[in-house]
């Protein structure tokens, strides 16, 4: 048998063989031609558009949250901040530190499972982490899961030192702060720092008693937290960490919730708004005006109510998220590692699956000895409470990264050591793991996958310069391909759409038509008449200026296509299933709000009345719905009050046009259509626009001769006290 190397050899050799995978891996991730890794701040999105965006906003000196509550978890941005003050605020600096965590944490993995299991294990530890994909993958994105997963291993291993050393007591101290920094950077390691305080004090180290390992680790994590805890404070909040909580646990434990994130309605999709959404719902439902905690206490009451109502229900979605906790899918928000594997092959240098980790780990349970688990045991804590944490929020490949040094180092043992004495049992369990693990339980793989496509599809065709026709050529090749796998696939549809305006394929008026058959199959009840069709033939070729202004055999053409139109918009922007008539008519409302570019606010409004108001007549429409349509027209161009004033239209009218410019638009068709149509008109004044006045006093305000101009005034007299962006 080969003798092990010395640690520093050793060391030195699995960071240099990480390197080697990691240059592999993220010169595709970054390569320009794959486009899977935004590397400029307006590419940015999601949270790591919000992390980026706070990070710049340190960085100039300004607190975005200064007033109230961290919404989100402050220890990335904080970091950033610090890094956008030197560097500037280049997402590329914020690449190479993610880079640089991720091979710290590598070192640190390294270092503690030799402490643990020795060095054979230690090694093949190493190796499998660096084989794993999400580890490097994840350094490519603005998300705080390096970072996490940096802390949680440097806890490990100070508890490790602990164990022979004199200032047993510093390095428990150390690992208690490390894991109280963890929390901050992912609250859903909070319960690591208490369990960790509990692992060390159950068996504490050196000669130190039970006591003082406690406190030593309780006093470390406390730091941390207690410095969070101040802020908020001094900002008027009682909040430890952020305030988001409430609202993640409604949003991952609603009526038709999922292990992963799925929004009750359009209002959740945006992060960045959330925090606005949930204060106006708290305030309206308080009738109130409600801060950031008020909010995620009103939003964690909902979900203890949904699961209340639904025992049957919540056990299923409990069952849902244990399978999802294990499952070998590295699910994300917007990323599949897996599926980017297909876009670029180059990221099979890291082909670990985690279910084949996770049998390996289960092999070397079996394998180590019972002094070994004292030493294991903290980090089995971290992955259990990581485990228990996803049953109450979401499991993503992300939240699930920086609780795994447990199956690395157990893995590592699995392959290094000999055969166990149980060895039936053994294979048996991990065969078992591996059963539960490979399956896609959720179909999600096979649900993102045409999205992943088509939105790295699209980004290429944006991206490619005209004179670049190969490069638009092989993405045709490869849409061509995804489309013969999934040929009723609409988002397919929408990016060769995109594909042949860029290549310019789109140059006659039968080019045009054969898109768009292929682009509206028609259902039955959605027959165009060839007028119609004439109309998004220009459309395709000519723009929406043309569609609209084109001469036709009728006056009432453009009117009659404005559905197909707005079903047109939706796929070519990515829209995935829009067959009812109350989504064409909610698109619609982005078609006209686009339909004047550089044209100011009111004569885009101006032009979008008139249009609906002659569509009316031709279309099975109430005035409600058409306002409820023209809304995001003035929403989305940042009207005034004084600027629809002037507008030849009817005060109720522009009293409704008024309420929902100051709210998103999602939740202002929604009150529109939650009325019948003449009481909604009567309504709609900017009482309704936020929940700041309450939905019945500023009805009661409206009854009472209040002004129109009065109330909008209030209302955001009201949003600059709360310090709403």
């Amino acid at each position: 048998m080969l003798r092990a190397p010395s640690p520093i050899r050793a060391l030195a050799l699995l960071l240099a063989a990480a390197l080697v995978v990691r240059a592999l891996l993220w010169s595709s991730l970054l390569a320009p031609e794959h486009a899977l890794a935004p590397l400029a701040a307006e590419e940015l999105s999601g949270d790591a558009r919000l992390y980026h965006d706070w990070a710049a906003e340190l960085a100039a000196g300004r607190d975005p949250y200064a007033g109230g509550a961290w919404w989100h978890p402050p220890l990335f941005p904080l970091l950033l901040g610090r890094l956008y003050a030197l560097c500037g605020p280049d997402p590329r600096a914020a690449i190479a530190l993610q880079g640089c965590c991720g091979m710290l944490a590598l070192a640190l993995l390294f270092l503690w499972t030799r402490r643990v299991l020795g060095a054979r294990a230690a090694l093949a530890a190493g190796l499998l982490s660096a084989l794993y994909l999400p580890s490097a993958f994840f350094e490519t994105r603005l998300l705080p899961a390096p970072l996490a997963t940096l802390t949680t291993t440097a806890a490990l291993w100070c508890v490790a030192r602990a164990e022979d050393s004199r200032r047993a007591r510093l390095w428990l101290a150390a690992g208690g702060l490390l894991s109280g920094l963890a929390a901050l950077a992912r609250p859903n390691l909070l319960p690591f720092a208490p369990a960790l305080a509990l692992a060390c004090a159950w068996r504490p180290a050196g000669a130190l008693t039970r006591r003082n390992a406690l406190l030593a680790v309780a006093l470390g994590a406390a730091l941390p937290l207690a410095a969070s805890a101040a802020r908020n404070a001094a900002q008027g909040e009682a909040t430890l960490i952020c305030a988001n909580g409430g609202v993640n646990l409604w949003i991952a434990n609603h009526a038709e919730a999922t292990p992963y994130f799925r929004a009750p309605d359009g209002r959740w999709t945006r992060v960045e708004a959330q925090e606005d959404e949930a204060r106006l719902a708290a305030s309206e439902a308080l009738g109130r005006p409600a801060s950031a905690g008020e909010a995620s206490r009103h939003f964690g009451a909902l979900a203890v109510e949904a699961r209340a109502e639904d025992p049957l229900g919540t056990v299923a979605l409990l069952g849902r998220k244990l399978l999802a906790s294990f499952s070998d899918v590295e699910a994300g928000v917007f990323d599949l590692p897996q599926i980017e594997r297909e876009l670029a092959p180059a990221l099979w240098a890291a082909p670990l699956p985690f279910a084949l980790l996770l049998g390996l780990a289960v092999l070397g349970a079996f394998l180590v000895q019972r002094e070994e688990r004292r030493g294991l045991a903290p980090a089995a804590l971290l992955f259990g409470c990581g485990v228990l944490v996803a049953l109450l929020f979401f499991s993503y490949s992300r939240l699930r990264l920086p609780t795994l040094p447990v199956l690395f180092a157990l893995a590592g043992a699995g392959l290094t050591r000999g055969r166990p004495s149980r060895a039936r049992l053994a294979a048996a369990c991990a065969g078992l793991a591996l059963l539960v693990s490979w399956p896609d339980w959720e179909g999600l793989l096979e649900a993102r996958r045409s999205k992943i496509y088509v939105e790295q599809s699209l980004r290429r065709v944006h991206a490619a310069p005209p004179a670049a026709p190969e490069e638009l050529a092989r993405l045709a090749e490869r849409l061509c391909t995804l489309r013969a796998r999934e040929p009723e696939n609409e988002l397919l549809h929408a990016a060769e759409a995109e594909l042949a305006e860029r290549r310019g394929d789109l140059v006659s008026r039968d080019g045009a038509m054969r898109e768009l058959a292929r682009l509206l199959p028609m259902r039955s009840g959605d027959a165009l008449s060839d007028a119609q069709r004439l109309v998004l033939a220009r459309y395709a070729t000519g723009g929406l200026e043309t569609a609209l202004r084109g001469p036709g055999p009728s006056p009432a053409e453009p009117l009659l296509a404005l559905p197909a139109l707005g079903l047109l918009e939706a796929l070519r922007r990515g829209a995935r299933e829009e067959s009812t008539r109350a989504a064409l008519d909610l698109r619609l409302g982005f078609l006209l709000a686009k339909s004047q570019v550089g044209g100011d606010p009111a004569a885009t409004l101006d032009r979008a009345l008139t249009t609906l108001h002659a569509a009316l007549r031709y279309l099975p429409r109430d005035e409600g719905e058409a306002l409820a349509i023209t809304a995001p027209a003035l929403y989305f161009r940042g009207g005034t009050y004084d600027q629809i004033a002037g507008l030849p239209a009817r005060r109720a009218q522009r009293d409704a046009l008024l309420a929902l410019a100051l709210r998103d638009y999602h939740q202002a068709v929604q009150v529109l259509h939650g009325e019948p149509p003449q009481r909604a008109l009567e309504l709609a004044g900017p009482a309704l626009a936020l929940g700041f006045l309450g939905k019945e006093r500023a009805a009661h305000g409206v009854a009472e001769g209040e002004s129109s101009a009065r109330l909008a005034d209030r209302v955001l007299e009201a949003r600059r006290a709360r310090g709403y962006r």
